[in-house]
């Protein structure tokens, strides 16, 4: 059976084998596509003129081919989950990561010494705990919100002029699901997330939404717009981005 559950402008079907599954019309579906989440959920996007009838047919032909892409995408590796130390490297936004255990006091806080960005917690906990990592997660957000829209509209408005496009709008946001996206209309979409990888990801994510705006679609010739923006690369980085969780 299933059951429409439409909230807003999205759309949800409940497949009696599958679940439940999101439904987006996307103008750069010529037809249907099905997207497999690592966590085994789907989603399905379709062109406009698609009815939902259609998509409920479509996926029930297609239960055992959406059941053997769920069974491999379990057994692909997963992005590392980021564990906050002392002995930890990151840079964000030109500041530098010190966590910092703090002997004479049991209270957790975070402040801003210079370029250096310091989350304290008390010593007597492990720093990979679930509390100090909880709190670490939260501390380094609100500078990764703080600091990301500057630096990632920066590198946007770099490339755009350096590859000749010209985009309408540009969010920067904290996204579960996308490093960024890039609508039909030029609005370009970045996960604020973007600024804890290193420089040259953070390049391929903006090349990546900037070539849609000349070629929207994931097509051979697509793919070779942005290999040649970055100097034959776009391979080699697309698996190292792989290595990387979306969320803090």
């Amino acid at each position: 059976m299933n059951i429409e559950d439409i909230t807003g402008q999205k759309t949800f079907l409940i497949d009696e084998v599958l679940g439940k599954y999101e439904v987006r019309d996307s103008k750069r579906c010529k037809s249907l596509l099905v997207k497999i989440n690592i966590d085994g959920s789907f989603i399905v996007c379709k062109n406009p003129n698609v009815s939902l009838p259609t998509v409920i047919t479509t996926i029930t032909r297609m239960r055992k081919r959406i059941i053997a892409s769920r069974e491999k995408q379990a057994k692909k590796p997963r992005p590392q989950k980021r564990i906050f130390t002392p002995d930890s490297h990151y840079i964000i936004g030109g500041f530098t990561l010190e966590m910092r255990p703090i002997k004479e006091s049991a209270i957790y806080q975070y402040f801003t010494c210079g370029n250096t960005f310091v989350v304290c917690y008390p010593a007597y906990l492990d720093p990979t705990s679930k509390d100090v990592q909880d709190f670490a997660r939260q501390a380094i957000s609100v500078l990764v919100k703080n600091v990301a829209p500057a630096i990632l509209r920066a590198r946007l408005e770099y490339w755009a002029y350096r590859l000749g496009l010209q985009y309408t709008e540009v969010v920067i946001r904290s996204m579960k699901t996308r490093w960024g996206s890039c609508s039909s209309k030029g609005r370009i979409c970045l996960n604020s997330t973007l600024i804890l990888l290193p420089s040259e990801l953070i390049d391929l994510v903006i090349v990546h939404e900037l070539c849609h705006l000349m070629e929207f679609n994931h097509s051979k010739h697509f793919h070779e717009l942005v290999d040649q923006a970055l100097g034959g690369k776009e391979s080699q980085y697309r698996e190292a981005l792989k290595r990387h969780d979306i969320e803090i």
